[in-house]
């Protein structure tokens, strides 16, 4: 085995976890079911010299993020893959099993096919700060299914229910339309309204809370301050940015974060036929809808003209609102990863780059 060059690949599960093991000409020397655990995975790769392994391999998942940080701090190469790439890849076989998962996964480490490219695996604090943004956007809509269902029941006895932006200003509207429901029509809903109120209190408390933390962070942090100050960019976009893409230059240019996050077009072509369709939608489905409101927040009529507002607004006037906030969207990404790389602040009277969308 000395001198010999081996390749790992990992199909990760909640409780177990399969791990093979190929050599050069791709036969399988070690396929195992194990623990989901980093020391029954490092244990079974003891046998085998460290400076052998290429390349261990795994799919992009919850379940596999900490058994790739365990094996790269242990000194392994390794790497996650794109769950769609895999798949495709694993698709070819006439069977679907962890066996023939986890051998295809050392398959593709072996091959090292070109359109095969590692995801980039983010710090612990960065990616606490990621899940901090998604329960916060899981919170919001439970928030608004509670509200709607207590606004259901107002309106189909008659009442309705006054839009508030703080948890004590629902509060009071919600038992000002309880006692006025029971003083026209002496109809009691507290039975039904009551509870569902107080879910909704506890969650627009605690979204409360988790925004005073992440508007901390951001006036702290000295990148997603200097985000905020571009007109509709706010903690929670800037936060989602930065932590959607943690280090600037892996970008080689500027542009390329737009794909990245999936507000770039698609291209089709056959033969002679060009065509630029929708946007991929690919990359962090969170960041990218973040952009867009920030861009929604910069087209209002009550925020100031800027260069870049005028560019979108000319825009829309053209192709229509909707295109204007993805491109608006897109180019907020590119100006913001440039300030990032060369470490710069957004001028609101210089206009846009050309190019930059």
């Amino acid at each position: 085995m000395a001198g010999q060059s081996l390749w790992g690949g990992l199909d990760t599960g909640g409780d177990t976890s399969r791990l093979c093991i190929v050599d050069d000409e791709l036969g399988p020397l070690l396929d195992v079911t194990l623990n989901s655990s980093a020391s029954a995975i490092l244990t079974a790769l003891a046998p085998y010299p460290r400076s052998s392994l290429v390349e261990i391999a795994a799919e992009a998942s919850d379940c596999s993020i900490p058994l790739i940080r365990a094996l790269s701090d242990a000194g392994y190469r390794a790497v996650m893959y794109d769950a769609c790439q895999i798949s495709r890849y694993l698709r070819m076989r006439r069977n679907k099993t962890d066996n023939n998962d986890a051998r295809g996964i050392a398959e593709l480490a072996k091959l090292q096919l070109p359109s095969m490219r590692a995801v980039y695996l983010k710090s612990p604090e960065t990616q606490r700060l990621r899940a901090k943004l998604q329960f916060r956007n899981k919170l919001l809509g439970q928030r608004v299914l509670y509200e709607n269902m207590v606004r259901s029941l107002l309106q189909l006895h008659g009442s309705k229910l006054t839009a508030g932006r703080s948890a004590l200003t629902i509060e009071r509207h919600v038992h000002e339309a309880l006692e006025a429901l029971w003083s026209s029509a002496r109809i009691d809903l507290s039975d039904n309204v009551l509870p569902l109120l107080d879910l909704t209190m506890a969650v627009r408390r605690y979204v409360e809370r988790i925004d005073a933390e992440l508007l901390a962070f951001a006036r702290a942090h000295p990148v997603c301050s200097r985000f905020m100050r571009i007109p509709g960019i706010g903690p929670v976009c800037a936060i989602s940015f930065y932590t959607a893409v943690e280090d600037p230059f892996r970008f080689a240019h500027a542009a390329g974060v737009g794909p990245y996050l999936g507000l770039a077009p698609k291209v089709m072509q056959s033969g002679g036929t060009l065509r630029h369709g929708r946007i991929s939608r690919r990359g962090n489905s969170l960041t990218r809808s973040h952009l867009v409101i920030a861009a929604t927040v910069m087209m209002r009529d009550n925020m100031q003209v800027t260069p870049l507002k005028a560019w979108a607004l000319g825009l829309a006037a053209r192709a229509g609102r909707g295109k204007a906030r993805v491109a608006l969207a897109r180019r907020l990404a590119v100006i913001m990863l440039a300030m990032w790389k060369n470490d710069t602040h957004f001028d609101e009277m210089l206009p846009s780059p050309k190019g930059s969308a």
